[in-house]
């Protein structure tokens, strides 16, 4: 979906009984918007997306984690950053403790939120934003890698 297979990603997307047991549909409608969006670049396709994802994110981490990388990747940065002060910060963008549907019963504590979804190539836009290095020095990656003497990949491409 990220690397130009916005249509493939849709026929994987489509195909119900290759779906693994106890994920709602409605994962699945809101991934689809976004290769949707990144296929077509459309506003309308575009905003339907975020729209889905903004709703979802509110529901869980794992939903707010792929929230930022739909953003980053449609080139709605503001929507990205937003929610990562929800999910980092716990600032303005409120996040439930689920990781995804609560029928999957996975929970993430908020002192333990994954950020590997921004380093994504998805998030290469977001990177090159000046609010990324705000994100990173209020998060505490920037301390850790200047602690340990490093470049973070994502300065160095």
């Amino acid at each position: 979906m990220f690397t130009g297979h916005s249509a493939e990603a849709i026929t994987l997307l489509a195909n119900q009984s290759g779906r693994p047991a106890g994920q709602p549909d409605v994962d699945f409608d809101a991934i689809t918007a976004v290769a949707r969006a990144l296929k077509s670049k459309s506003r309308a396709d575009s905003d339907q997306a975020i729209a889905l994802n903004l709703a979802m994110a509110h529901q869980g981490a794992g939903y707010a984690e792929n929230m930022i990388a739909f953003a980053a990747a449609l080139g709605r940065l503001d929507e990205a950053f937003m929610v990562a002060e929800g999910l980092y910060m716990n600032r303005g963008f409120a996040i439930g403790p689920s990781r995804f549907s609560t029928v999957q019963r996975a929970f993430t504590r908020f002192e333990q939120r994954r950020t590997r979804t921004l380093f994504y190539p998805s998030g290469r836009a977001m990177q090159r934003d000046p609010r990324f290095a705000a994100l990173m020095e209020e998060i505490g990656l920037a301390r850790y890698w200047r602690d340990a003497g490093v470049t973070p990949d994502y300065q160095r491409a």
